[in-house]
């Protein structure tokens, strides 16, 4: 799983892309490390590191993985169909696939998981950092303005924030920024409709990067 992570890895064959390397450097392929699978062991457990450890001499050492691709195994995302979503200040979605996505826009990453299939994932960088920003500029505690939101209607009476405040990854846009759009006068004024717009703007965000994962491989 972290060799997929890299764009050097062809994730059909499981080996590494010798053309892929070359772009970043003549004498790079040949310092990469050598590939094994998830259920392979790259050791033993020196003598050294046991006693320090205080674990017994000659564990086997698994091949280890990537920070999402253990996640999914954590949450059991180990069967085809299975999708897991992670809410922070960058939102991510990932899940169980019979192969990695083969998307040329580079939108699904094409990661393999810790049991040897696909594992799609999508990751926005605008996600509870929206609604927080929010939250922030009004002075009211989550709770409060929780409240405030959910007394709110759906659609926000036609206030939408566009969520990329700190450019966007997913789509590729690097240089985009927010915005809100649709204001009336009084808008500004109900802390709780601009709290739901966020907490909108970056679900729909996330909504729209699954529909492009469910086109490379996700079910």
């Amino acid at each position: 799983s972290d060799a997929s992570g890299i764009g050097l890895l062809d994730v059909g064959a499981r080996a590494w892309d010798a053309s892929a390397a070359r772009l970043v450097d003549a004498e790079l392929l040949d310092k990469l490390p050598p590939l094994i699978g998830p259920g392979e062991w790259c050791g033993r457990l020196h003598p050294s590191a046991a006693e320090a450890l205080g674990l017994p001499c000659g564990v086997p050492v698994s091949a280890g993985g990537g920070d999402n691709a253990m996640s999914a195994l954590g949450c059991g995302c180990t069967t085809v169909g299975r999708v897991a979503v992670s809410l922070g200040t960058s939102g991510t979605v990932f899940g169980k696939a019979p192969a990695a996505a083969r998307d040329p826009s580079g939108t699904v990453c094409s990661l393999l998981d810790s049991t040897g299939g696909g594992l799609p994932l999508v990751c926005t960088l605008n996600c509870a950092s929206v609604p927080e920003e929010v939250r922030a500029g009004y002075g009211l505690g989550r709770d409060e303005i929780s409240s405030l939101a959910a007394a709110e209607p759906a659609g926000c009476d036609g206030v939408s924030f566009v969520p990329f405040l700190a450019g966007e990854r997913t789509p590729n846009w690097p240089h985009a920024s927010g915005a809100l759009v649709g204001l009336r006068a009084g808008h500004l004024a109900r802390p709780g409709l601009l709290y739901r717009a966020a907490l909108e703007g970056a679900t729909f965000a996330l909504r729209a990067a699954i529909g492009v994962m469910q086109r490379h491989g996700l079910p």
